[in-house]
């Protein structure tokens, strides 16, 4: 297998003893423009042929072309050949493969990377949180909180906004999203703009608009994203009046609208029974270049 992998490697062959061969190797696979699965394993043939030296770089750069690719045979194989090297429990490594294995949905693999390491940085529990957060898995990125505090790593502004994102998801009623703001709170990263907007989002999910308003208008600079939560909150509600109002004052802030705003604007309208203002809204929509997707006509 080894010598049918290294017949068929496009990449260089070079002399092991140059930095240049294993760093062009690293490039070549990591900025191929479309994924080919025999990249990753010739690769890792010519490391065990003793043509490439197996370094930091070269180790990140081959994680990074599985997670482009999401390829997670070949990641599996890049993990297996880094287990067996000096380089086995280097943190950054482990961290890049908890990304990776994310990233595929393996999340047994995550946990295994995560679990087998000596020492846990933030990024390491971020890393792991934020993937069950995107994942619709709220309960598992909740329930790594207790042992990133116990052991004294502080959340960072990505941490609180996934934690957010899966307090967001649960069910109401368990408190975890209010323990959380106060911990956001006291680590003074309540008034940053990505962790506060994921703060609004998860009030306005639960319907709790006059705290999302609140934290609206503390957040000492707002994106689109804050926006959006808070008229979605409003639409949600029912309250049409104040989705427009708010809609407006959007617009005349200077941010642009997407099918995710369109969606949520129509259908206050449609509570509303505004037909003319719906006609404006469309109008809107289509002079900034937008057309109406079958997501913005269906989603609520």
């Amino acid at each position: 297998m080894r010598k049918l992998l290294l017949r068929h490697c496009r990449l260089p062959r070079r002399s092991r003893t140059t930095t240049k061969s294993y760093t062009a190797a690293a490039e070549t696979v990591a900025a191929t423009p479309e994924p080919q699965a025999s990249s990753v394993l010739c690769t890792l043939a010519r490391l065990d042929a003793g043509e490439l030296a197996a370094t930091h770089g070269l180790y990140n750069s081959l994680i990074a072309a599985c997670t482009k690719f999401k390829s997670l045979d070949d990641g599996r194989a890049v993990h297996a050949h880094l287990s067996a090297s000096r380089l086995s429990t280097d943190a950054f490594l482990c961290n890049s493969l908890i990304h990776l294995y994310c990233t595929c949905g393996a999340f047994r693999d995550a946990r295994a990377v995560f679990d087998g390491m000596p020492a846990r940085d933030v990024v390491s529990w971020t890393s792991l949180i934020a993937g069950y957060a995107r994942n619709d898995m709220p309960e598992e990125a909740l329930g790594l909180l207790p042992g990133m505090l116990r052991g004294r790593v502080t959340p960072n502004g990505f941490t609180f906004a996934s934690l957010l994102k899966a307090a967001g998801a649960c069910a109401p009623g368990g408190g975890a999203g209010e323990q959380i703001h106060a911990l956001a709170v006291k680590c003074g990263w309540h008034e940053d703009v990505y962790v506060g907007s994921a703060l609004l989002d998860m009030y306005a999910r639960r319907g709790r608009m006059e705290e999302a308003v609140a934290v609206f208008h503390r957040l000492g600079s707002k994106n689109g994203v804050s926006w959006n939560a808070l008229i979605a909150g409003f639409a949600r509600k029912g309250d049409g009046e104040t989705t427009l109002m708010t809609f407006a004052e959007m617009q005349k802030n200077g941010f642009g609208a997407t099918h995710f705003t369109y969606s949520s604007v129509f259908s206050a309208i449609a509570c509303l029974g505004a037909l003319e203002q719906g006609k404006w809204v469309h109008a809107h929509m289509l002079k900034s270049g937008q057309k109406l997707t079958a997501f913005v006509q269906h989603h609520p």
